[in-house]
């Protein structure tokens, strides 16, 4: 589209551009200039207190537009670089502006970003804002036994606030039959390959306890949120509200209520779940470093990574407003004070700061986790945080922890909050609804800079009709709609009674049975004389086994609908999931952007190779697929519709149980016995078409010896940071035909960066490319020559494809290696 309106406006003789100028007061400018004439032709005026924009151009008179006057305050040096060009009976007219100070509380700050293309628009806008339940100890141990018997891929197991003691943020409730020795557990599921998270709220239990440290410590040393409001007169004081919970909350509301005193709180999870408490003051630089300091008994244990939910924070709606702070609740602004601020204020109303609390609890945790392995009181100050003086004792727990990539995975925040964690959307609930808005959220997700983001896969909440379990159909899309986005995580409400205590054998909570892949297998095997309708039965056994291209327009006109449910991952395939019942469709229209060639995938888990190509489908075109769920050996792949881009680039290894890590320091690790994993070789599936480059990046994957130093000096975080320490793999594709009517596929594999020694250990001794030809295209006169080391050669006239394999070390050599197939076009 931008090279469009270039081409036309060359064609009219129009040359534009667009300038800001800041320097008048009160206000910013931006306005187009025609090039030359260096006259200005439309322009904002962004005025900043109060905060509108009036947009103006040269009209000729009308008694309709509203005239613009030149504000008296602007320098006459700069007038005539923001007047209109004098034309008879033109004046400067008013065609569009805000309502003045539209804003209930602060100012408007706006990031306004331009690129021609998509991919630029990201690049342009994270470089200003940054990139990046179980009840019982045999309920998580019994379900990663599940997974693995089933050979169903697992990765991580989170485990909910069951785990804590009465409902203790940071703490595990060891007694028998809850969570008894619990890094006795969490060893035996990372032996297996799992790693394991808890739930982290920003919320401290108040009831008193003399062994729970982390609210003595919050008291204290005053490090709560205290109870100060900026109250109107109309105000109510609701001092009696509180939530219902089991236990019932006693504390006399009225002696806190705006007295100073610890703001009083509680989180709540439904049917009485939860308990009230204080709330941390994440606002304040100091209070964020001891909070990071109360992850550390978690870790020894065995925890992995953070589940950060409630992090608005929530609150029972009896407490507060919008189930969160009361908005006239007085938070710390965060402001320090050696900044230059025209009036600062350090205290300000919830509602004006309420993104600003969450953001902070990202950051405290991050760097909580970044420094676990370190002993003594934390340095620095505005967080950066510094390691004068702090040594790693011989022994310590946690010296594993140094120089690991943290992950967390948070509720919600503000802009920024990627650089510390990724985003979970919440609770959402097992309906076709949710399941069709879920992937374009995803997608909006990643626009906003949030590259790790996903749902609860299946759903969270029931509905009555499927009150057991979430509909196996719903699961199976859900499922295949997500298999290729960023975060994939099986989340739902199950039905809980209490364990012990005075409600012993009562419903906690409602919720499902089950909603584990493995368990509708199970449930049909158990009861396959209940179930006569033989589709419903059919799907209980069944369930076990961004689209951003430039040069197509119609993505944002006839066919941005497409884009709501179909996204490609990287650049090269495209997935288009069905997000509706079976019911309401017969076939599923896909479309395939404009001008490529696209190839139903051909790549599989169960096939060493793949299978032939099927024929290409010309780009811009709406076609239809059967993509209705059956056990058809041959149908299972077309059950969610995939296809590949002409000259794609795809690396493919083997399926694994869970994903392996290769620790930096060897084996065992932190005390665990637990073997290397093995080498999983990469087979490079190129495509034929037009010319690509696919870049591959090989670290160990957990460290941070990865992060790549910064080219600007002193701009690294840690000067002691061990990094760089990864290959970098190029692959490229050119194809060319010359005037014998012959057709030559030259393929360049070199890795321009060797920082990362150990590779073979991950990839294993060879590479294996696997040229896919056109049906047109394959004969046995295919002639394959290279350079730079000896290759094996192997043509598969069954699916169509030219096998050519090297040693890995052959690549990791300066030059690299060059493949050539010469045929008949």
């Amino acid at each position: 589209m931008s090279e469009l309106i270039t081409k036309l406006d060359d064609f009219d003789g129009l040359d534009w551009r667009v300038e800001l100028i800041s320097n008048v007061p009160s206000y910013y400018i931006l306005q187009s200039v025609k090039a030359g004439a260096e006259k200005p032709e439309v322009q904002l005026w962004i005025q900043k207190r109060p905060f509108q924009i009036t947009a103006i151009r040269p009209v000729k008179n009308s008694r309709i537009v509203e005239k613009f006057s030149m504000p008296s305050t602007i320098d006459e040096a700069i007038r005539p670089q923001v007047d209109f060009q004098p034309l008879q009976g033109v004046e400067k007219a008013v065609i569009w502006k805000t309502k003045p100070k539209p804003l209930k509380f602060n100012e408007f700050n706006c990031m306004i970003v331009a690129a021609d293309k998509i991919s630029e628009l990201l690049n342009v806008y994270t470089s200003i804002v940054g990139c990046y339940g179980y009840d019982t100890k045999e309920a998580v141990l019994q379900c990663a036994q599940n997974y693995r018997d089933a050979q169903f891929p697992l990765d991580a197991i989170h485990i909910d606030v069951d785990m804590q003691r009465e409902h203790k943020t940071f703490t595990i409730d060891d007694r028998p039959g809850h969570f008894p020795k619990p890094k006795e557990m969490f060893d035996t599921l990372r032996k297996q390959g799992v790693k394991c998270c808890t739930n982290i709220t920003p919320h401290i239990n108040s009831a008193e306890d003399p062994e729970y440290t982390t609210l003595n410590e919050l008291l204290d040393n005053n490090y709560y949120i205290e109870d100060r409001r900026d109250l109107a007169k109309s105000d109510l004081r609701p001092w009696q509200d509180r939530y219902h919970y089991w236990d019932y909350d006693k504390t006399d509301l009225s002696v806190t209520y705006n007295a100073g005193k610890p703001f009083h709180g509680g989180v709540y999870y439904g049917w009485g779940n939860g308990a009230p408490g204080y709330y941390p003051n994440l606002n304040n630089h100091e209070v964020r470093e001891w909070w990071g300091k109360q992850f550390k008994y978690l870790f020894e244990c065995g925890v992995e990574f953070i589940w950060q939910d409630m992090t608005s924070p929530c609150i029972a709606p009896e407490y507060g407003d919008m189930k969160s702070f009361p908005f006239r609740l007085l938070l710390d602004s965060d402001v320090r004070l050696n900044e230059p601020y025209e009036e600062v204020a350090l205290k300000r109303k919830a509602i004006e700061i309420w993104a600003l609390y969450s953001y902070n609890l990202y950051e405290a945790t991050f760097n909580g986790l970044q420094n676990l392995h370190l002993n003594g009181t934390l340095a620095g100050n505005n967080d950066e945080l510094t390691t004068t003086n702090q040594e790693l004792t011989e022994g310590n727990e946690l010296s594993w922890r140094k120089g690991r990539r943290n992950f967390i995975i948070g509720r919600g925040s503000y802009i920024g909050s990627h650089k510390f964690a990724g985003l979970w959307t919440g609770d959402n609930a097992s309906t076709w609804d949710f399941l069709s808005t879920s992937v374009v959220q995803v997608l909006g997700l990643g626009l906003s800079g949030n590259a790790i983001s996903g749902q609860d896969v299946g759903g969270f909440e029931f509905i009555e009709p499927d009150h057991n379990w979430a509909n196996p159909e719903l699961l199976i899309r859900w499922y295949g709609a997500y298999s290729l986005l960023p975060w994939f995580r099986n989340h739902y409400t199950k039905y809980r009674t209490f364990l012990d205590g005075p409600h012993k054998g009562e419903m906690r909570k409602d919720g499902k049975q089950f909603q584990e892949p493995y368990a509708y297998d199970q449930h049909y095997r158990e009861n396959m004389h209940h179930f006569h309708d033989p589709r419903e039965a059919f799907l209980f056994r069944a369930v076990l086994p961004i689209i951003t291209d430039d040069q197509d327009a119609t993505l944002f006109f006839e066919n941005k609908w497409f884009t709501n449910d179909q996204y490609l991952v990287g650049n090269d395939i495209l997935v288009a999931p069905p997000l509706r019942a079976e019911a309401f469709f017969d076939r599923h229209e896909v479309y395939l952007p404009y001008p490529d060639e696209w190839f139903p995938i051909n790549l599989y888990p169960d096939e060493p190779l793949g299978t032939a190509l099927n024929p290409a489908i010309e780009g811009g075109s709406r076609i239809f697929c059967k993509c209705n769920i059956s056990l058809e050996d041959d149908h299972i792949p077309r059950i969610t519709p995939m296809y590949i881009r002409e000259g794609a680039i795809i690396p493919k290894i083997e399926t694994r149980a869970s994903t392996p890590d290769w620790y930096p320091n060897g084996y065992p690790h932190a005390g665990i016995e637990m073997k290397a994993p093995e080498a999983n070789p990469i087979t490079f599936h190129v495509y034929p078409g037009k010319d690509n480059i696919y870049t591959m990046y090989i670290d160990d994957g957990i460290s941070t010896d990865s992060e790549p130093l910064s080219k600007i000096p002193n701009l690294t975080n840690d000067p002691k940071l061990n990094a760089d320490k990864y290959c970098e793999v190029r692959i490229k594709q050119v194809t060319m035909i010359n005037t014998e009517e012959k057709c030559t596929r030259v393929l360049t594999i070199e890795a321009i960066r060797n920082g990362y020694e150990k590779y073979e250990q991950i990839v294993g001794g060879e590479y294996k490319v696997v040229f896919w030809h056109k049906e047109s295209a394959y004969s046995n006169d295919i002639v394959v020559g290279g350079s730079l080391g000896p290759m094996s050669v192997q043509h598969l006239e069954r699916i169509r494809a030219t096998v050519v394999k090297f040693a890995t070390d052959i690549v990791h050599t300066k030059g690299g290696i060059t493949i050539t197939l010469t045929y008949d076009n």
